[in-house]
């Protein structure tokens, strides 16, 4: 073992006295696990706009993806609320939108992000 591995295994598991292959490999799959960074996917979400063939639906399907991969939170201390998740969603959505179908949008006022249709117009 060389490099970064072994300095992983000298710094966390050379003393385990219970380590075990599984456990070796847990630690070390872990620890290289090439994870997308939070800027680089707020990146794609934010500057995320419709296509020119791209229909409203399939518009609304993407920005979700989008936004799931950077709000996801990976521990009770970055938990972001869900309805900031949701304004944030439909804000980015509405300002995606092709300007002739945004202008509708906004004329609608709508409140809240709705699924796969996009945002819900309410009275």
């Amino acid at each position: 073992m060389e490099g970064n591995a072994r300095k992983v295994y000298e710094a966390s598991l050379q003393n385990d006295k219970e380590l075990t292959y599984e456990k070796f490999k847990e630690a070390m799959t872990s620890h290289f696990k090439e994870t997308p960074l939070f800027a680089t996917e707020f990146a794609k979400f934010s500057s995320a706009e419709q296509f020119e063939f791209e229909n409203v639906e399939d518009f609304s399907i993407r920005v979700q993806g989008l936004s799931q991969k950077c709000l996801k939170s990976d521990s009770e201390n970055e938990k972001v609320s869900e309805s900031f998740k949701e304004k944030l969603l439909l804000s980015k959505f509405i300002s995606g939108l092709k300007a002739n179908i945004r202008a509708q949008v906004l004329i609608a006022d709508p409140s809240s992000f709705c699924g796969s249709g996009g945002p819900c117009i309410t009275s």
